[in-house]
């Protein structure tokens, strides 16, 4: 028994561990993935080759990207911590720009 209790609790620290990092490269591919779609306006081509090139660079395909996204949405406190972490990537984004143009 006493075996089986460190055994338990490093599988919860790395199922959590491994559950906030796939958190954070979904939050950073959403939000690359809004940026595409911003820079590529009406050319729904453009944004395809963009968000093609996002996900496979993140290893992903679409359909593995939205259902994770659908698997997040579907638990309103892990949406809202996705969210939250899209946030504050779009804000590091944006004050690197911001940084870059000065």
């Amino acid at each position: 028994m006493s075996k089986i209790i460190p055994f338990f609790l490093m599988m919860v620290i790395f199922g959590c561990d491994s559950k906030t990092t796939d958190t954070e490269a979904l939050s950073k591919i959403y939000v690359h993935e809004l940026i595409a779609r911003e820079e590529s306006g009406k050319n729904f081509n453009s944004y395809k080759q963009k968000f093609d090139e996002i996900l496979t660079e993140n290893g992903y395909t679409e359909d593995t990207y939205r259902a994770k996204l659908e698997e997040l949405s579907a638990d309103r406190e892990n949406w809202e911590i996705f969210f939250n972490i899209s946030l504050d990537y779009l804000n590091e984004l944006k004050t690197k720009a911001d940084s870059l143009k000065k």
